[in-house]
């Protein structure tokens, strides 16, 4: 009896192998491009939403809206807020929150010259993060 040899079906058969490798990586990479939630300053005549100079004595407050991805639908999660003068010790606030928005003003007075650096981090359930800071400079 003789036997008939397909040089062709080993080549199908990776053929076949690379196709489902190409199709898997094609379907793991279809997530949303930034799947980060969203974090800006409030702005307005009561706010500080950028870098600025002000004077000893200066209350200040920096608003913070923090929202969750559109696209991923995640819950906000934890906003970490910390504010550090120089080489002092910094201040750090945590709010946790299952929303999918979140509002938070932070408070604090430029009592010593130099620089406060305020910064905000949003963090939802996937553990997915975005920051965003400005730096106000106390002058005498």
């Amino acid at each position: 009896m003789k036997t008939t040899r397909f040089p062709n079906a080993t080549c199908h058969y990776y053929v076949q192998i690379l196709s489902g490798i190409v199709i898997l990586l094609f379907l793991s990479s279809c997530g949303p491009d930034n799947a980060a939630p969203t974090i800006c300053f409030f702005e307005g005549s009561k706010y500080i939403s950028s870098d600025c100079e002000l004077s000893l004595g200066t209350e200040v407050t920096v608003g913070f809206h923090a929202a969750s991805n559109p696209e991923t639908e995640a819950r906000l999660d934890v906003l970490s807020i910390r504010i550090a003068h120089d080489n002092d010790a910094p201040f750090n606030s945590t709010t946790y929150t299952t929303e999918n928005t979140l509002d938070h003003n932070a408070y604090f007075t430029v009592s010593q010259p130099g620089q406060y650096v305020v910064t905000g981090t949003i963090t939802d359930e996937n553990r997915h993060s975005a920051s965003i800071s400005l730096t106000v400079k106390g002058k005498e």
